[in-house]
């Protein structure tokens, strides 16, 4: 940057100048390609500021309540405004550890069961 306001400095004073016009126009030049290769702009804060790593501490999580994860009995699963249930007197129990999957046509309503 130094380097730029020196030439800039020279060209102010020389630049109007029949003799040197040229000499004037070679440094507008170097000082337009030292522009184009980002040494005129002062480098990033990101860059000159060390930057601690974020970290992140969770708390243990909450001490287990049993082993039945959900519990349901005589249960029906559908939509009301249909009328009638898709599935009837439903006995499920889904221990800790067990997976679960709910499958069917898009817009069936496999995620309605998680609501």
């Amino acid at each position: 940057m130094a380097e730029a306001a020196r030439l800039q400095a020279w060209v102010d004073k020389y630049g109007a100048s029949a003799t040197k016009a040229s000499a004037a126009q070679s440094r507008v030049k170097m000082i337009e390609k030292m522009r184009k290769e980002g040494k005129l702009d002062p480098p990033a804060v990101g860059l000159t500021v060390k930057r601690h790593k974020p970290s992140l501490v969770l708390p243990d999580p909450p001490k287990a309540i049993g082993e039945e994860l959900l519990v349901l009995k005589g249960a029906d699963i559908g939509y009301e405004e249909e009328g009638m249930p898709i599935l009837e007197g439903i006995d499920l129990v889904v221990n800790r550890g067990m997976k679960l999957i709910l499958r069917g046509p898009n817009g069936a309503g496999e995620h309605s069961e998680e609501m």
